[in-house]
């Protein structure tokens, strides 16, 4: 299934990706770069 994004709904659901890594606690360094590669995927030129 593919979802069709603006680059600005990419660009939020990037920042949210990396923010959620970033802020929440008790999180593993694995689930925490799991998630920051996630949010490269939404990456725009």
């Amino acid at each position: 299934m593919t979802i069709e994004l603006t680059e600005t709904d990419a660009l939020f659901v990037r920042h949210v990706l990396r923010m959620y890594a970033k802020q929440t606690e008790g999180m593993t360094s694995f689930d925490r770069e799991t998630i920051l590669d996630l949010s490269n995927q939404f990456k725009t030129e």
